[in-house]
């Protein structure tokens, strides 16, 4: 279960998460408490799925995008999400291609070419 804490020393609030056994701590700043609850949920439904390897669910994926880089950064660390840098950037463009041209229909050849 994702804490959520005020750190006085920073004048904050900080997420800790026991992750695969290991705790961890992301620094949130100067937000609202309610804020850092919805955070520390998503986090906590991050958390389950990556440790089932299941898929996070699509609201989870969608805040993670539009976090802070350098939260994100973090959480792709900790193993939560994936991180497209740019030399990941072509397995990532890569997977996205495979994955639209398997859901477009279409003749053999243009998933063919999609996936290439």
């Amino acid at each position: 279960m994702a804490s959520v804490y005020r750190d006085s020393a920073r004048d904050g609030y900080r997420v800790q998460v026991v992750i695969r056994g290991v705790r961890r701590k992301l620094w949130l700043g100067k937000i609202t408490r309610s804020a850092a609850k919805e955070i520390a949920a998503h986090l906590e439904r991050l958390k389950s799925a990556a440790e089932t390897g299941t898929a996070p669910p699509a609201d989870c994926l969608r805040w993670a995008a539009a976090v802070d880089r350098r939260i994100r950064a973090q959480l792709g660390n900790w193993g939560l999400v994936a991180i497209c840098t740019g030399t990941d950037l072509p397995r990532c463009v890569n997977a996205y291609a495979t994955h639209y041209a398997a859901q477009i229909g279409g003749a053999p050849s243009t998933k063919k070419r999609w996936a290439n």
